[in-house]
Formats: C-alpha cells, structure tokens, sequence
C-alpha cells in the first residue's frame, strides 16, 4: 500500500510505500461490519511519537483528506475522532469562554479600582508580566 508523504516546498506530496513509515503488529480482532449511521466504517488507529506534534499529523492527514481523497471518492466521509476531536471541542470551547471571563475580570477590578481605565492598565500588562523576577534584592 502506497501512502502519500509530507508535502516538500512546492507543496506536492511524493508516495512511500506503508512499510517504509510503519510498523505492522497482527493480532485478532472480530470478524464483523463496522456501520456508522448505517453505513459501513473502517478505523484507524495510530501511535505517534513524541518527535511529532498531534496536532500537525492531524491537520495534514486532514488536508490531504480535503485536496486529494475527496476528489478520488467524493461519496466517502472522513470523522477525525479521539485526541484530534477532543482537541478541537476544547479550542472551541476556549474560544467562547476567553472573551467572556476577560468581561468578568474587567466588571471585578473597574468595581475594585472605582475606574474604568485602571482595569485597561492592568488586563494589558498581565501578557508583559514575568514569571521570574529579573532583579532578586537580597
């Protein structure tokens, strides 16, 4: 089986062979017809290595999804589950309640300050704050 690589700097994906970037384990597994909604399913599973971010798999298998398979098989449906959708529901989420609890923190130090421009002051300095002091008096 022929898989399709990274894509180099003119952005054009060469074909390995499987073997060359995996390792293949037999074991026993079911005899049946996975369905999703009534179709039929098929599951792939991987184990990535820590030299590979997760993220970066995800979203290039995923454009290769969008550009090239879909082309070939436009009736096929691609469901990235696990890791990768437990990642995105939690961007998501973080998208929606970001904007929120900076709200938050504005109405609790405009109450604390009695002002509505130290609150500004102080949300635009905390992404400047260091972690670790730079001078240490001792």
């Amino acid at each position: 089986m022929w898989i399709p690589s990274p894509p180099n700097a003119n952005g054009r994906h060469h074909w390995v062979p499987l073997r060359e970037v995996a390792e293949f384990s037999e074991d026993r597994a079911h005899d049946s017809i996975q369905r999703s909604e009534y179709r039929r399913a098929v599951s792939v599973y991987a184990d990535v290595d820590e030299l590979h971010s997760d993220n970066k798999i995800a979203e290039s298998v995923q454009k290769w999804i969008d550009t090239d398979l879909r082309t070939q098989h436009p009736d096929v449906r691609v469901e990235m589950r696990g890791k990768t959708l437990e990642n995105k529901k939690f961007m998501d989420s973080m998208m929606k309640a970001f904007p929120i609890s900076l709200a938050i923190i504005y109405v609790v130090l405009a109450a604390l300050f009695r002002s509505y421009i130290q609150p500004l002051a102080v949300l635009f300095a905390i992404p400047f704050a260091s972690r670790e002091p730079s001078l240490a008096i001792g």
